[in-house]
């Protein structure tokens, strides 16, 4: 008998230490309670979650960055360019971020990209070249229109490098 009161004593232990989270600075947790989210998003310090109905996602909302490897592009005039794009983000809405997109990190790559290439497709390569912050501001308000659904605020889109391709025998 005084061993099953112990065993009982050390699951309920086991139990209750496994219901307490913490949640860091920088970071907010997003609860879901029996699969549906549970907002507001949690944290940053101890959270008690309801054992086997509750479950916590981590959310990093501190402000990140984003470079994009070189990437072929196109202008309107078929000059070819090799495009760096960085983007500076930060998470708003961490329930959003979490449900809305299933990685926002790779999402706002794939939407720098294609974003930065329809954008490029509609100017010649010499109006590119007059004007590249006014290019990257457009971009960047693009971004942050789409961006902003999935609660994540896109505060800096930046061509880093640009290099044209040359023809071979040129």
């Amino acid at each position: 008998m005084l061993f099953a009161l112990a065993f009982l004593a050390v699951a309920a232990a086991a139990l209750a230490l496994s219901a307490i989270k913490v949640v860091r600075a920088g970071e907010r947790g997003v609860v879901y309670r029996l699969g549906r989210v549970a907002p507001p998003a949690r944290g940053p310090g101890l959270v008690v979650l309801m054992p086997f109905l509750e479950r916590l996602e981590r959310v990093v909302v501190r402000p990140g960055g984003l470079r994009l490897p070189p990437t072929a592009m196109t202008t309107r005039d078929e000059e070819s360019l090799s495009i760096e794009i960085e983007v500076r983000y930060e998470v708003s809405d961490p329930v959003l971020a979490r449900v809305q997109v299933a990685d926002h990190v790779a999402a706002l790559a794939t939407l720098a990209e294609s974003v930065v290439r329809a954008r490029l497709s509609q100017l010649s390569l010499g109006e590119f070249r007059d004007a590249p912050g006014e290019f990257s501001r457009r971009a960047e308000e693009a971004m942050s229109d789409s961006a902003s659904t999935w609660g994540v605020t896109v505060s800096g889109l930046t061509l880093t490098r640009t290099d044209r391709f040359r023809a071979a025998g040129c």
